[in-house]
Formats: structure tokens, C-alpha cells, sequence
């Protein structure tokens, strides 16, 4: 199903148990596995998006994790905050 939705939208989102690092979103998904594809990743406070950008990807995103306490009113933070 993962690999059907990449297909389809010519992207993907990797999914890890929190916050992947430059180096480590690029160990995880390796090589692109198509040119043009999108690569999202989750964007953590303090973090460069050229780091990102130079370990492939193409999309930054801010989120929070749903275990952690307080994860609802940082959400709504999240939402409430003009763009980056």
C-alpha cells in the first residue's frame, strides 16, 4: 500500500519513531528511488532546511509526536503559527 500511494502521488513521506536527522533520513531512505519524486520529512525546531535539502529532501513539514505529553496544545501551536 506505501509503495502504491508513492506511485501514485510521485513522493513519499519515510515514517520513523520520532524525528529523523539529515544524515539519518538519508540512511533510511538511501538513493531516490525515482528522479522527480518528492521526499517529505519532518522538520524539527532548530533545524536547518539545508541539511534537509542536501540529504534529499524536497518538503519540510513541522509536526509533533501524539505519545508525548503536551503533544495537543503543541499541535495547536503548530497550527496557529504563520509559515516558516
Amino acid at each position: 500500500m506505501p509503495l502504491e500511494r508513492a506511485r501514485r502521488w510521485d513522493g513519499y513521506v519515510p515514517i520513523a519513531n520520532g524525528f529523523l536527522t539529515p544524515e539519518a533520513l538519508a540512511a533510511y531512505v538511501g538513493t531516490h528511488p525515482h528522479d522527480g519524486w518528492d521526499l517529505v520529512a519532518q522538520w524539527p525546531e532548530g533545524s536547518s532546511p539545508d541539511d534537509y535539502a542536501a540529504a534529499g529532501a524536497t518538503w519540510l513539514v513541522r509536526s509533533t509526536w501524539p505519545q508525548e505529553k503536551g503533544w495537543l496544545d503543541e499541535l495547536r501551536a503548530l497550527v496557529s503559527a504563520p509559515p516558516s
